[in-house]
């Protein structure tokens, strides 16, 4: 079977608008392809449901985007440097909220080690 390709971008944790963009484009898990633009995070609350559909994907490419970069840099500031700033501020209240409350602090390590690899 021929694959296909298929690019989706600013998912922000709408699970039920991604599942229906996957359905009604007849994605196939197994040999299509999915580039996925970034900003899964930030939004809707459930940024977890979607990184677990997300990687059901066999053929995935997963850009980080700014909203992504933004968590990861919340988490760093956060738990490394032990700072909340005025740019955690910025960030859980334009999304961050719902991204700790669906995938956690732990998720958002999980989010960058399965971007960290790709073109950004």
């Amino acid at each position: 079977m021929k694959s296909r390709r298929f690019c989706v971008g600013d998912i922000h944790g709408a699970y039920l608008a991604l599942i229906q963009v996957l359905v009604k484009s007849k994605f196939d898990y197994e040999n299509d392809i999915l580039i996925c633009l970034g900003d899964v995070v930030d939004g809707w609350p459930q940024t977890k449901e979607c990184l677990d559909e997300l990687m059901k994907i066999k053929n995935l490419v997963l850009l980080r985007g700014n909203h992504d970069d933004w968590a990861i840099d919340a988490y760093n500031e956060v738990m490394v440097d032990g700072v909340l700033d005025s740019e955690f501020d910025s960030w859980y209240t334009q999304g961050g909220k719902e991204t700790i409350e669906s995938i956690g602090l732990i998720g958002i390590i999980y989010l960058g080690s399965v971007t960290e690899n790709g073109p950004f």
